[in-house]
């Protein structure tokens, strides 16, 4: 009884071993780097109900682990936007230090996935020819969920994803700002952008996205994208923001 005991421990130990090594063996890793040409429009209400509009340019990194049955991707971003209306100037500054998605084939030998995300974002505007020295944030750490589907035509690769949070802790400006008081120095914009930050859901808040994805050839290292975002604050003070952007993919060569 000993005897057949310790072959059955030993047979799973072998087999989860064996299990682990084609696991890693499958295992698809890559990395990719993006430049990113948006169009980002601000709606801000405590702007006097002005809308402000304008190009920018970001870099963003991602990091990728796929297998047959899951997929984890990380990436950051940042990136700066030239504002104006009405000949008023003003920037936006976006950064993404974090978003982690964790997806799953819901069906073996498909190519459609879904899983949750979690991502964290800062948003930063000045109007320096209308509201002064005053600056305006959304910040948020959210959860949300992500899908992504996959598809080859003639040996290119094409790729849709939709992503929406769920909830989140947000900031926002605080409605109100002392007339006589500037709060552009860095160690109030860091503490202004991480401070107040309530429990939000979609009835509240919401960030929703979509991408196209094109990529001419397995082998190529160019992909291209289309992206579609929207930003929505629903209670005092409201802000929507809606960027679209194209990207260029950097891929990493292929190995041989």
């Amino acid at each position: 009884m000993k005897i057949s005991l310790e072959i059955r421990k030993t047979a799973v130990c072998l087999c989860f071993l064996l299990w682990a090594s084609l696991m890693a063996a499958q295992e698809r890793k890559t990395h990719e780097n993006v430049v990113s040409l948006n169009y980002l429009q601000v709606d801000e209400e405590l702007n006097y109900g002005l809308v402000f509009r304008g190009p920018g340019l970001s870099y963003s990194f991602a990091a990728e682990t796929e297998n047959r049955k899951r997929l984890v991707n990380y990436s950051c971003n940042f990136g700066f936007t030239y504002l104006e209306t009405r000949k008023i100037a003003a920037g936006n500054l976006q950064f993404v230090p974090f978003r982690l998605k964790y997806l799953c084939k819901p069906f073996s030998d498909t190519s459609f996935y879904i899983g949750p995300y979690l991502i964290g974002e800062y948003n930063y505007e000045v109007y320096p020819d209308l509201q002064s020295g005053f600056s305006y944030w959304l910040t948020h750490v959210s959860v949300g969920i992500n899908f992504k589907y996959q598809t080859r035509y003639m040996n290119n690769l094409v790729t849709f994803s939709l992503s929406s949070t769920l909830a989140g802790m947000v900031s926002r400006t605080a409605p109100y700002k002392n007339p006589y008081f500037y709060d552009l120095s860095f160690g109030d914009v860091i503490r202004y952008v991480n401070s107040d930050f309530t429990l939000e859901t979609v009835n509240r808040f919401n960030q929703s996205g979509i991408e196209i994805r094109w990529q001419p050839g397995l082998a190529f290292r160019l992909a291209f994208a289309y992206v579609f975002e929207y930003y929505g604050y629903y209670d005092y003070p409201r802000m929507t923001m809606i960027n679209q952007m194209a990207k260029v993919i950097i891929l990493p060569k292929p190995k041989t």
